[in-house]
């Protein structure tokens, strides 16, 4: 079945980590992460400071974070100012932090393309170059495979501390998707009624089937249930503020989930 083999790949791609070699791709895969994150405080960081400069004082939220690490908050009029460093530092940190992945990611190329070359160097030929190729494809896959692995992760435990009901509507979103994906799949090779499936599933595989959903529909489909019930949740709470950096941030770590789980499905090879 497609779900147990789906399961096995996420299985198989953790087991990695223990091998030796791997420990090379520690370092461009970290990086990868950290430009992540920083990729999005350079897009919810100018929503606050536009918010906190047009009021002339920083938000509750700020001082809070400024408490927690037991520093003094800046004065309110030095806003503008906090901000803008805040800004800069962040802009210079992923430009540095870019060419840095990239420099280890072209060093471990070079490594894993010379030693799978057993061509002649005198000779360039169309076989060698389409080799390394296939080679570079694959570092590019598990590299990007682990940066959304450990971004999401790292995301989802700041949403399950802050709020834990989220989480779980998010972790069902996830597997909504699994579970829509293996059955269109399991629909789309075999055109014959698969009968050793449950009345459950084949009943998902008829309207599956009669609504013909196609694979591009999933992720927009998942996105929107998972908000309705984000919206539902929070009309049902005696105390339903949010904050909006946090309903940013939730649209962030979904979208990156989701893509996360179909580059799974597409079953890209691994370097090793």
């Amino acid at each position: 079945m497609r779900e147990s083999n789906f399961y096995q790949d996420i299985y198989s791609f953790l087991k990695l980590y223990k091998k030796k070699r791997v420990l090379k791709f520690l370092m461009p895969i970290s990086l990868g992460v950290l430009y992540k994150l920083n990729s999005i405080s350079l897009f919810i960081i100018p929503i606050q400071a536009i918010k906190s400069v047009s009021e002339k004082k920083f938000s509750s939220i700020i001082k809070s974070t400024f408490e927690f690490f037991r520093f003094t908050a800046p004065p309110d009029k030095y806003t503008y100012i906090f901000f803008l460093i805040i800004i800069l530092f962040s802009l210079l940190m992923l430009v540095y932090i870019n060419k840095l992945k990239n420099f280890y990611l072209l060093k471990i190329k070079q490594e894993f393309n010379s030693s799978n070359n057993h061509i002649s160097h005198n000779l360039i030929t169309a076989n060698e170059i389409s080799n390394k190729k296939q080679i570079n494809k694959r570092i590019d896959n598990f590299i990007q495979n682990s940066e959304n692995f450990f971004f999401c992760l790292t995301l989802f435990i700041f949403i399950l501390f802050y709020d834990y009901q989220i989480s779980l509507i998010l972790i069902f979103g996830s597997m909504l998707y699994i579970l829509i994906s293996n059955m269109f799949d399991n629909l789309k090779s075999s055109r014959k009624r698969i009968r050793t499936q449950n009345s459950v599933h084949n009943i998902f595989l008829e309207v599956i089937k009669n609504l013909y959903i196609e694979p591009k529909i999933f992720k927009p489909l998942i996105s929107t249930i998972i908000m309705i019930l984000i919206m539902s949740l929070l009309y049902l709470r005696t105390n339903s503020s949010i904050s909006i950096i946090f309903i940013f941030l939730l649209r962030i770590f979904q979208n990156n989930m989701l893509n996360s789980l179909r580059k799974f499905f597409k079953r890209d090879k691994l370097p090793f």
